[in-house]
């Protein structure tokens, strides 16, 4: 699972289940956590100790936050992945979307103010756009996928 640098070049976030509990609660495959790396003294600190899936980090243009995807509010045998924001230090945690399906390819706006998103929903795959709050969801493009912002044209 690729990680992400942060601005900075100091930290680097990632993917991983080496902390996970799946053994414990019997889970296959195990959940994963969002874990953020110190380059300088390779301290690695877990940002999201949950017993939901958390994967795919992306740290925002200013450093401060991350986006991530997460099963963690899913009900139950619905499985979807939604999209969470979270402080670079793993607080305050916020949902951002509630749209029924499975999010992916999530990146940052060159400003950090809006989000771009792939959903899959009924085997289809759709673009969203919204501002970080989740406040403003638009209808992008049917039967799109793998949305990257241009950051010059």
């Amino acid at each position: 699972v690729p990680g992400c640098w942060s601005k900075s070049s100091k930290s680097i976030v990632f993917t991983s289940n080496r902390d996970s509990d799946y053994k414990t609660l019997k889970m296959t495959p195990a959940p994963r956590e969002i874990y953020l790396v110190k380059v300088e003294t390779m301290q690695v600190i877990n940002l999201t100790n949950n017993s939901g899936d958390d994967y795919n980090p992306v740290v925002s243009p200013d450093a401060n936050k991350i986006l991530f995807l997460s099963d963690r509010n899913s009900e139950p045998r619905k499985y979807y992945s939604h999209i969470f924001v979270m402080k670079s230090t793993g607080k305050d945690v916020v949902e951002i979307t509630d749209i029924d399906g499975d999010k992916s390819n999530i990146s940052w706006s060159r400003d950090g103010s809006e989000i771009l998103f792939q959903v899959n929903s009924g085997g289809t795959d759709y673009i969203y756009i919204t501002d970080i709050k989740g406040k403003n969801k638009p209808f992008l493009l049917s039967e799109g996928f793998s949305p990257q912002w241009c950051q010059k044209q």
